[in-house]
Parts: C-alpha cells; sequence; structure tokens
C-alpha cells in the first residue's frame, strides 16, 4: 500500500502522482535552474557545495542511524546524506518529520522504524568529514529548507 501525502508551499498546491510506481517529478513551480540530480552533484561536488538546489530520489531511514536520498539512477556514488539542522527550514520540514513519525506508529514500528518515500526537497548541499568509524571520509550532505513533495512506501 501506499500513502500520498500533499503540502501546501508558499500558497501552491504542490502534489504527488498516485499512480503506482510513478516518481515524483519537480513542481513547475520550482525554477529549472535549481533543479539538479544527485548524480549530477556527485559527479562535480565543488560546483554544489554551499548552493540551494531541488533534488528528487527516494529516502530511506532507520530513524536513529541513518538518514539519505538516493537516485537510483545514478551509476554510482548516488546518495546524499540528509542534515535537518538548518535555520532556514520552513514548516514543511517538521510536518515532514511529525509525518514519519506518524507513519511509524501506523506501521506498528518501534525503536528502528525503517521507511522509504519517495520525494522532493530543495536545500543546501554541504560537505562534512569523520564520522564514528571513518574519520577521514567526507560525505556530502543536503540540508532540507523545504520537504516539497513525499510518499511513504509501505509494503503490506
Amino acid at each position: 500500500m501506499e500513502r500520498t501525502v500533499a503540502l501546501v508551499i508558499s500558497n501552491v498546491l504542490l502534489s504527488v502522482a498516485v499512480a503506482a510506481g510513478g516518481q515524483p517529478s519537480v513542481p513547475t513551480s520550482i525554477a529549472p535552474e535549481t533543479a539538479v540530480s544527485i548524480c549530477r552533484i556527485r559527479q562535480n561536488p565543488e560546483q554544489y557545495v554551499g548552493r540551494v538546489v531541488t533534488v528528487s530520489g527516494v529516502y530511506k531511514t532507520d530513524s536513529s542511524h541513518y538518514s539519505y536520498v538516493l537516485d537510483p539512477s545514478c551509476s554510482s556514488q548516488s546518495t546524499l546524506d540528509l542534515g535537518f539542522k538548518v535555520p532556514e527550514r520552513d514548516s514543511s520540514v517538521a510536518a515532514f518529520e511529525a509525518a514519519e513519525a506518524e507513519e511509524c506508529k501506523r506501521t506498528g514500528q518501534r525503536g528502528l522504524c525503517v521507511l522509504e518515500a519517495s520525494i522532493v526537497l530543495r536545500g543546501e548541499i554541504a560537505q562534512t568529514k569523520g564520522a564514528h568509524l571513518q574519520p577521514d571520509l567526507v560525505y556530502l550532505i543536503i540540508n532540507p529548507h523545504s520537504v516539497l513533495t513525499y510518499r511513504f512506501r509501505t509494503e503490506r
């Protein structure tokens, strides 16, 4: 079963296609020069670090250890980690987080909650270095300013 959610952003209704297996597309209200694929960002990160862009892909999380957006069309390096701690974020990010918590509750997942969603978000590309087990690894992250559309995927 798939659950579709639509958000009102800047007085423009943005919706996700209901067709099964449909991929989200960048809404027409977003300037085309800001829409970019994760593949392109990963190929030339220096061109995008510090810029605000709109990306679409598959959001994956376990609600504790990882949250990232995946572009399955990339041949390699197809992910951007998510960072939710930016002052520029609007209420749509908090609404997405609340919907995520509700989806975990609805599916009966306690503790770790594994979710997947088609998503379109707008945010700033940043770079960070280091992780618990890999202190020298460089990560590309997207700090969401807006979550434009999302559709949780659940198997039942």
